[in-house]
């Protein structure tokens, strides 16, 4: 009767197999760089079959054939193409916090007062503005802050003249009208007005000599047309005894409707009206 042997893998057996002894003998084929896999397989009739990787139980092999064991791989081949870049992978968590910086130095400043700095004032770096002097301190170093610099420049050059101012306005006239005597008991009135319609805008009465008992300065005031003061007036009352006199003066502005430059002139003054009236006793 002729018999088929069916084999699940045959590989050649030249490659591997020297010597096989003994029956049910396995032939371990192994090298001192075998990975660690181990293929066991059957041997029969020049041929490698039924080839399993880690068996748990050894191969079933046909009468006549040898089960065998080796772990020895052939050399690595050819490093292949790089592969196609894969796609992105999807974000990690955040990490935790990281632990606080160390604390930094301090920065500098600029300091200010009245008068020179102090020796404690300030630290190395700072500057200080003397307010009173205009000048400045720094930067101040381990040694104290040494000489200040002023803060104000040097003169600079004299600018060019301005042009001419437009005309000033009439000034003010003072005036002193007497000394008119008065005899003793009578009263004595001086009035004078400011000439070319001008305002009075000050004026008083002086007696002389002036410490006299009895005698009395009963007004000294100014003229008014209406409510503008164009004149000034002043009376005396003379009981002393003796003869004395009096002058008055007036301050005159011109009047806001004269002509633009236009001063009071004595020349053109009106003569001060003087009047006498005896006292009744």
């Amino acid at each position: 009767m002729k018999r088929t042997l069916t084999t699940r893998r045959l590989l050649s057996a030249a490659a591997v197999v020297t010597a096989i002894t003994g029956a049910g003998a396995a032939a371990a084929l192994a090298t001192s760089t075998s990975p660690s896999n181990v293929y066991d397989g059957c041997l029969g009739w020049g041929r490698i079959y039924n080839v399993r990787i880690n068996p748990s139980t050894p191969p079933w092999c046909f009468r006549g054939s040898t089960a065998i064991s080796w772990n020895q791989t052939g050399p690595a081949g050819p490093q292949g193409q790089q592969g196609i870049q894969g796609p992105p992978g999807t974000p990690g968590a955040p990490g935790a916090p990281g632990a606080p910086g160390a604390p930094g130095t301090n920065g500098n400043t600029v300091l200010s007062g009245s008068g020179a700095p102090s020796s404690t004032a300030g630290n190395v770096g700072d500057f200080y503005i003397d307010t009173s002097a205009d000048a400045i301190y720094g930067p101040k170093t381990s040694g104290g802050w040494g000489n200040p610099t002023s803060l104000v420049g040097a003169p600079g050059a004299q600018g060019p003249a301005g042009p001419a101012g437009p005309a000033g306005t009439a000034s003010l006239t003072d005036s002193s009208f007497g000394p008119v005597t008065i005899p003793t008991g009578d009263a004595g009135a001086l009035v004078e007005d400011c000439p070319n319609g001008g305002i009075a805008t000050g004026g008083g009465v002086t007696i002389a000599p002036a410490a006299v008992a009895n005698t009395t300065i009963t007004q000294n005031a100014p003229v008014l047309n209406g409510t503008t003061p164009v004149g000034w007036q002043g009376v005396v009352a003379n009981v002393s005894g003796a003869s004395v006199t009096m002058t008055v003066d007036i301050v005159c502005a011109p009047s806001p409707s004269a002509p633009a430059g236009l001063a009071p002139r004595l020349a053109s003054r009106a003569s001060p009206t003087v009047r006498l009236t005896k006292l009744e006793h």
